[in-house]
């Protein structure tokens, strides 16, 4: 067994103020790390995300332009991140 690799196809979808995330695991995840910032490669909070479901959802989020990237980990260790997205609520 490895780290996983990097998470695939993360998408978000917005409903007002409410983000929906989801993304294929890649390398059985078993937990997740979902990296926020505010300029792109930035992370300002980190959220953990316990349990292999490959999603999340945040509500109230603030008007603005973040960017997002989501890393797996296991029990042999943390795996790279996905690919960023930007993720835009009005």
């Amino acid at each position: 067994m490895t780290a996983p690799g990097p998470p695939r196809h993360l998408q978000a979808e917005v409903t007002v103020h409410a983000v929906a995330l989801n993304w294929t695991n890649v390398g059985a995840a078993s937990q997740f790390v979902v990296d926020i910032g505010l300029a792109p490669g930035r992370t300002e909070p980190s959220v953990f995300i316990g349990g292999g479901d490959p999603r999340a959802s945040f509500s109230d989020v603030p008007p603005g332009t973040y960017y997002v990237r989501v890393r797996g980990g296991n029990l042999m260790g943390g795996g790279r991140p996905s690919q960023e997205i930007a993720v835009t609520v009005q």
